[in-house]
């Protein structure tokens, strides 16, 4: 885990720097990324090593263990370099900010993507959009399902449409 956050003020003003100078570099590949309809990777391999990634996962499980106001100064801060990449970095720290909370998950599956998360860089995201229904978070009931032969191999099935980074999550 990066020593960048948490903790002290001189910690914040060093995140806040490092924010800066990524949003920087961010935003000299923005509208190439955008006008080519691409993932920017790069970006992620950044986040990755600045220790960004992580930022909301639980101390416990070797992340920042973040809060509101942290998460939103680095969101705020990216959006003004490259905003797609704000938004798949804040669908990280949400899933991070729900699986935390959430006693619905077993323990070990939390573990795996908070651990996945710190030492690998992983990224989480939530297939909930389907053309008929909407989202569930706005009262929908998915047709989705995950099915499987066996615990290890669950694929989902039904008809969803869209999946945010769905190259790097694959990758």
């Amino acid at each position: 885990m990066s020593d960048t956050f948490p903790g002290n003020r001189a910690n914040h003003s060093r995140l806040a720097e490092l924010v800066t100078e990524l949003a920087h570099e961010f935003a000299g590949r923005a509208a190439a990324h955008d006008r080519d309809g691409s993932f920017p990777f790069e970006n992620f391999d950044r986040l990755k090593t600045a220790g960004l990634l992580d930022l909301m996962v639980p101390h416990e499980y070797g992340g920042h263990g973040a809060g509101l106001t942290a998460v939103c100064d680095v969101i705020g801060g990216i959006a003004r370099g490259d905003a797609s990449t704000a938004l798949v970095l804040t669908m990280q720290y949400i899933a991070h900010a729900l699986l935390a909370r959430s006693p619905q998950w077993p323990l070990h599956l939390r573990e795996r993507i908070f651990r996945d998360a710190v030492e690998k860089g992983s990224l989480i995201n939530h297939l909930r959009v389907e053309p008929d229904l909407g989202t569930p978070a706005r009262g929908g009931l998915p047709a989705t399902v995950a099915s499987s032969k066996d615990e290890s191999e669950r694929k989902p099935r039904g008809d969803f449409r869209r999946c945010s980074r769905a190259a790097r999550l694959c990758g």
